[in-house]
């Protein structure tokens, strides 16, 4: 990602994990419109890379997954990939809840 927040991504986009919105696979970056400080408030900080998803934390300690979510590892409560970034809710009722750091595996965060 860039010194102001943009994220960049390129390569494969098997389920989405590009996060750019469709399943096309790109040669060089493309930026994720979905993970922008106009989209989402704050600046990204932190990017995890898994094998077929990835994550962002920003500035204002919100987590963001993409890409495959077929085993659940997205953590939006589906199974289900996304092509663009989708906010996680650690905690559905408490929305002081702030991330600051995140790994991603194979099928796990």
């Amino acid at each position: 990602f860039s010194a102001d927040g943009a994220v960049f991504s390129w390569g494969c986009n098997d389920a989405g994990r590009l996060g750019v919105g469709d399943m096309k696979r790109r040669s060089g970056p493309c930026l994720i419109d979905g993970l922008s400080r106009d989209a989402i408030g704050a600046p990204v900080v932190s990017i995890a890379c898994g094998l077929h998803h990835s994550l962002a934390v920003t500035a204002s300690g919100k987590l963001y997954t993409w890409g495959s979510g077929l085993s659940g590892q997205l953590g939006d409560g589906h199974r289900e990939s996304r092509s663009c970034p989708v906010q996680v809710k650690i905690d559905p009722q408490n929305d002081q809840v702030a991330v600051w750091s995140a790994r991603a595996g194979g099928r796990a965060m």
